[in-house]
Parts: structure tokens; C-alpha cells; sequence
């Protein structure tokens, strides 16, 4: 796509309630629903210059795909990165006036403040993990794998989900690496 192919990102709130309506031409669709989301983060990393960071921040994004039924909703992995990737267009302009570099280091530390990245879960038998709970690693195992690794007819365990008050230091820092990664 080229960049005369982009038309301006909307500044309507994205988190707002917003019902498209359900009849032609939309028939219930929408820019701003949760589903049109990835097209959105996608069309703002191209705008600001970071088509190469496509597949490296989907993939990552996917790892978290389901986890928006267990959180709330202004915690929608999408939505929020939608959101701050709006920030970030509006806020460099277009042609952004940075390195992508720069941008690319600048969205990774507001990344760092998401609340769906402090989501942690295990399947265990109490509310605290143990030596015997299966914890899910976001950087290594996809939500859904996850949660077909359980088994909740099984009374001896549970899932458990809480959010973290803030992300132990090694947790950002592995986090930190992964998204900064170059493609080789």
C-alpha cells in the first residue's frame, strides 16, 4: 500500500461504545470494531514507518488472542494497541519527524504500560501458583494453547488469571528484547 492509499487515522475515541449500523452498507461493521482492529494497527505502522515491524508485533499480539474474554474491555489487547498506535501517528505527524527507530523504541515503553501485559494465568489447584501449576508464558505459548492445556473438569485444578501491579523487571526486560528484535 502506498501512502496515498492511507487516509487519516479517526480521532473518535476507540474506546467508546460505538454500534455501526446493522444495516447496508455496513451491515454491523465498522473501522472502529475490535475485529477491523489489526487492519488499523497494521495501517498505523506503515504510516509511521515500520512495515518491517508487522509480522514481530502481530505475532506477539496473537499470543494474547482469547485473553480479551477473561479481561476487561479497556483492556482488549487490539483495541488498546489501536489506541496507542494512534497516539504515536498523531503525535510524530505524517511524514513522521523521527527515526523509526526512535518511534519503534518509544511504542515498545508504552507498550510496557499496557494492562493486558501484566495479565498472568496459571492452571494450578490454589489461587497462588505452585511447583505443580502450569503458568502461561505470553513469550512462549499462545493464550488459547494454554488454555487447552488444562483441564477444568478436573476438580483438583482451576485457572487462575490476575493482573500484575507491575511487571517484575526480568518479565520487562525479556519483553523489552523480544519486541526490539531486528528481523535478520
Amino acid at each position: 500500500m502506498s501512502s496515498s492509499d492511507s487516509h487519516p487515522p479517526c480521532l473518535q475515541s476507540q474506546f467508546k461504545a460505538h454500534e455501526p449500523a446493522p444495516e447496508f452498507p455496513h451491515f454491523g461493521r465498522d473501522a472502529l470494531d475490535r475485529n477491523h482492529a489489526l487492519y488499523i494497527i497494521i495501517e498505523h505502522l506503515n504510516a509511521l514507518g515500520l512495515r518491517d515491524w508487522v509480522p514481530r508485533l502481530t505475532s506477539w499480539l496473537a499470543q494474547y488472542d482469547g485473553l480479551e474474554l477473561y479481561a476487561e474491555e479497556e483492556e482488549d489487547q487490539h483495541v488498546c494497541m489501536r489506541q496507542l498506535l494512534l497516539r504515536h501517528r498523531t503525535r510524530i505527524g505524517s511524514p513522521p519527524n523521527e527515526s523509526a527507530e526512535q518511534t519503534r523504541c518509544k511504542i515498545v515503553e508504552d507498550i510496557m504500560r499496557l494492562e493486558f501485559v501484566r495479565y498472568r494465568a496459571h492452571w494450578g489447584k490454589d489461587l497462588v501458583a505452585d511447583a505443580h501449576s502450569r503458568l502461561w508464558n505470553p513469550l512462549e505459548q499462545s493464550w488459547f494453547n494454554f488454555l487447552q492445556d488444562g483441564n477444568p473438569d478436573d476438580p483438583r485444578e482451576g485457572l487462575h488469571i490476575w493482573i500484575m501491579g507491575t511487571l517484575p523487571r526480568t518479565k520487562q526486560e525479556e519483553l523489552r528484547a523480544f519486541l526490539l528484535h531486528s528481523a535478520d
